[in-house]
């Protein structure tokens, strides 16, 4: 099930940017497609495709069962009918569970790859946030969940559980 951005009250679109200010994130990633035929269902797809084969390339073969140590992410859509393309705010653990540092070049790396082969028109960006949550990022992100011309649905980090 997606979560349609028409269905959620005003009032709840308007709270989200708090909601991620109080969440660590790691990298800010924008993931485009340079194909406007994509349906949002089709996008939604590839993006859940992207998060599988992301966590197989950081985790390994059993990511699946290593619910603990899966990327924590929150996608959102733009830009649906012109060129969709997805910002997504990530985070990578560096918990002793997970056993792992941040490593933005090894994300890099596997982000490119993995979206070479499943949009290869498509092109990739990835940031590194230090520190809290970007106040800028943070507005960018509120000023398009208030606009449903602009963003039209979106993904909350445990959708692909």
């Amino acid at each position: 099930m997606h979560t349609d951005f028409e269905r959620i009250p005003a009032r709840l679109r308007n709270e989200i940017p708090g909601w991620l200010q109080e969440h660590r994130v790691t990298h800010y990633i924008t993931l485009t497609t340079h194909d406007q035929s994509l349906s949002i269902d089709r996008m939604r797809n590839r993006l859940r495709q992207w998060d599988a084969h992301l966590n197989h390339a950081l985790i390994g073969r059993n990511w699946q069962k290593r619910r603990d140590q899966r990327i924590w992410c929150f996608c959102f859509l733009e830009s649906p009918d012109a060129n969709p393309h997805w910002h997504i705010l990530l985070r990578l653990d560096e918990t002793p569970v997970a056993g792992r540092v941040p490593d933005t070049q090894l994300l890099e790396h596997h982000t490119r790859r993995i979206w070479a082969e499943l949009s290869p028109a498509g092109t990739v960006d990835v940031q590194e946030i230090f520190g809290k949550t970007d106040l800028k990022l943070t507005n960018y992100v509120a000023k398009q969940l208030r606009s449903m011309a602009q963003c039209s649905s979106f993904v909350p980090p445990d959708e692909f559980q």
